[in-house]
């Protein structure tokens, strides 16, 4: 599936799962391309600064009251007031997606959606991953409709049975 998702869109694509507090990434697929993202399955990072963590706290919002305030800045993007992050949930809430813009690292970009299992819990994520200016030049759209598409696909496939991923 992430392959098929990652030749449609020319771009990296991740999927991960939240544990304790994290993300966790558990797979990957790159485009045919010199330039490689960095994060492996197995790799851990922190919900408040990823599209996929963020893309999750927006159903869970139980999870931001594990974050210890201020959070840590990692570029001058990052949210880091409980206020701000509550209200990025909000928009990725009604826009019906999550972004990373530059937060883990200021060089990149993510667009991202929650996997749902049967209790309709956001359990993971999946992500489109792209450098700046790619982001600049891509229709956030149309991303947004092939990711949902296959969040959708794969929460089905665990038990879920709404019709919307939000």
């Amino acid at each position: 599936r992430l392959g098929q998702l990652c030749r449609r869109l020319q771009q990296t694509v991740y999927m991960a799962v939240e544990d304790r507090g994290h993300v966790v990434y558990i797979d990957k697929a790159e485009q045919d391309s010199p330039i490689r993202f960095t994060r492996r399955a197995g790799d851990r990072n922190e919900l408040y600064r990823t599209g996929l963590g963020k893309a999750i706290m927006s159903l869970r919002p139980e999870l931001v009251d594990t974050l210890r305030f201020p959070l840590p800045r990692i570029t001058s993007t990052t949210v880091c007031t409980r206020e701000d992050l509550l209200k990025e949930l909000e928009l990725t809430r009604r826009r019906g997606y999550a972004l990373d813009l530059g937060e883990d690292n200021h060089l990149l970009r993510c667009i991202a959606v929650p996997i749902r299992d049967r209790e309709s819990v956001a359990i993971g994520a999946l992500s489109c991953s792209m450098l700046v200016s790619e982001f600049e030049t891509t229709d956030i759209s149309i991303v947004a409709r092939e990711l949902t598409a296959a969040a959708l696909d794969i929460s089905y496939t665990l038990g879920y049975t709404g019709s919307t991923i939000f």
